[in-house]
């Protein structure tokens, strides 16, 4: 439910990072909730990152402005509609797109080791972690919300604070 997702995003302080990771109709929803996440009805608030693999649906191609990066893999493929297509930024100003063709398959690409660390190596510079710095104690994760709704695969949303807590 898209609605909860977001509800949980705008519980958390505004100068928390966002990340948001989709595969498939997931990646479709990660752009649905970014664009709902830049209404004033919800403050236009900032996505730090966004992750797609292999985005399926239609419409979803155009990356708000209030996404700072995406990075965006999709699959070859022979037929349409099987796979992801190469996202622009509304505003290139405002967001960064990085477009990656990917020789997995649709059902491959999410479980691509190389790609997997890529992902994993944004994900901590965006939240701005160096390994001398950072360790496993240090790491709060305050939500992941799954949501498999519809027949839709998973979308992560993970909020992170490494921040200490003052309790």
């Amino acid at each position: 439910d898209k609605d909860a997702i977001i509800e949980k995003i705008k519980k958390h302080a505004e100068n928390q990072k966002v990340v948001l990771v989709g595969h498939s109709f997931g990646a479709d929803s990660a752009v649905e909730i970014a664009e709902e996440l830049n209404t004033l009805k919800h403050g236009f608030r900032n996505v730090d990152l966004m992750v797609t693999l292999d985005a399926v649906g239609f419409n979803h191609h155009v990356i708000p402005v209030n996404v700072k990066r995406n990075l965006n893999f999709f699959a070859e493929g022979r037929l349409p509609l099987l796979h992801g297509t190469a996202h622009v930024a509304r505003n290139p100003d405002h967001t960064a797109v990085h477009n990656e063709l990917r020789n997995e398959t649709h059902m491959e690409i999410d479980d691509s080791r190389d790609l997997q660390f890529e992902i994993f190596d944004e994900i901590k510079r965006t939240l701005g972690w160096r390994e001398q710095e950072t360790t496993s104690d240090d790491i709060v994760i305050d939500d992941i919300v799954e949501t498999i709704e519809e027949g839709r695969a998973p979308i992560n949303i993970i909020i992170i604070n490494n921040e200490p807590d003052e309790s």
